[in-house]
């Protein structure tokens, strides 16, 4: 399938400490372009348009239970005492698309999501009959309407189906199915490039310790990206050099990069740049902040690509319950919410410990910044 490669980014800079400068970095991004998406490429797209119903939905009456069609007149006197005992003239199953008619003192068999026969306007569940096949004895009545899923009752012509901006998944693409939407005008699901700018494994004389920590750090943050929603590519070590390692760059069309080890500036460094008209974001060098980094901004730089900005949606501040030092260039430091509503406990430097403990992650305002038990911080919610 064509992808439409339209992602920019209007600026460059570091990612910040403030919910409020976290929104203008996030408004540097500007969304992928929109195209015509199958549905059976449509999982994980944003849709880019209002989808409203063409049709009736449903399109035909049909049935809300396993049971039996009946005219509800014919057994309103049923009951366990004096049950009513009627001919079972046929059986209809989903996606039987014959045109029938019951005849009045009859019934037919019919299953869930089967059209209802005309002259028929209940459905008397099969648990209040013998199940029978040639006659049943039905031991409980039902008014007209019972257990039938009325023609338009989901939503008439005209009617929104799903808002633009609406992230598709199974019943999403379900709805557009049963509306006939064959296709929709959408962002399709998003492409990363990962690269670990160290020499992988199998480099002749690839120093074992680096080597360990390159496995770590692309593995994680490839499960990290699919997490988020995108598809992963390796992106291939290109010649040159910048800081530690090697240069990287994707293999192939991409709409965001995402470079490991960033280690010449520092750990807990995280930059978004523009590389070949594609947002590129580079992570801190150690696997644990790296990880920690993408947490906080996946979700949210996902929805800036696909024209969802809410950068906010889970941010809100909350008191500490313990004192605070950000080490170095840390833009986010591992958190826990607290016992009490509106209070976080700081889980200190990212670690693997801390990280497997944390639910959040707090704003650093300034590197270094040192803030006591009740400061008041920004924080948000990390992705499960």
């Amino acid at each position: 399938m064509t992808r439409a490669r339209q992602s920019t980014i209007a600026a460059t800079g570091t990612v910040p400490g403030s919910s409020s400068s976290f929104r203008s970095w996030l408004a540097a991004v500007r969304p992928a372009g929109r195209q015509r998406i199958s549905l059976r490429y449509a999982q994980g797209a944003v849709l880019a348009e209002d989808v409203r119903a063409t049709v009736p939905l449903p399109p035909f009456d049909n049935s809300a239970m396993d049971g039996y069609a009946v005219a509800a007149a014919d057994v309103a006197a049923a009951s366990p005492q004096a049950p009513v005992v009627l001919p079972v003239d046929d059986e209809i199953i989903a996606g039987d698309g014959r045109q029938l008619r019951l005849a009045a003192g009859r019934c037919m068999r019919i299953m869930t999501g089967a059209p209802m026969p005309s002259g028929a306007d209940a459905v008397i569940r099969v648990e209040w009959t013998d199940g029978g096949t040639e006659k049943v004895i039905i031991s409980r009545a039902a008014g007209s309407g019972a257990c039938v899923h009325r023609r338009g009752e989901d939503a008439a012509p005209g009617r929104l189906l799903l808002a633009a901006g609406t992230r598709l998944g199974a019943l999403q693409i379900g709805l557009l199915a049963a509306a006939g939407c064959a296709d929709s005008l959408g962002r399709p699901r998003l492409e990363a490039a990962i690269s670990w700018p160290l020499r992988p494994p199998e480099t002749p004389g690839a120093d074992p310790v680096q080597a360990r920590a390159w496995e770590d750090g692309r593995v994680m943050l490839a499960a990290a990206a699919r997490r988020a929603g995108f598809t992963v590519q390796q992106a291939r070590a290109r010649s040159g050099s910048r800081g530690s390692g090697e240069r990287t760059g994707p293999d192939g069309p991409a709409d965001l990069a995402i470079i490991g080890g960033g280690g010449s500036h520092g750990a807990g460094w995280t930059e978004l740049t523009a590389a070949g008209g594609i947002p590129v974001l580079v992570l801190p060098p150690e696997p644990v902040s790296a990880f920690l980094a993408f947490r906080a901004v996946a979700a949210a730089l996902m929805d800036a690509l696909q024209g969802r900005l809410a950068p906010d949606r889970d941010v809100s501040r909350a008191v500490l319950t313990a004192s605070l030092r950000s080490p170095k260039r840390s833009a986010f430091l591992p958190a826990a919410r607290g016992r009490q509503e509106g209070t976080v406990t700081p889980l200190g430097i990212p670690s693997a410990a801390a990280l497997g403990k944390a639910d959040a992650v707090i704003f650093v305002s300034a590197p270094g910044a040192a803030l006591p038990a009740g400061a008041e911080v920004e924080v948000l919610e990390l992705p499960r």
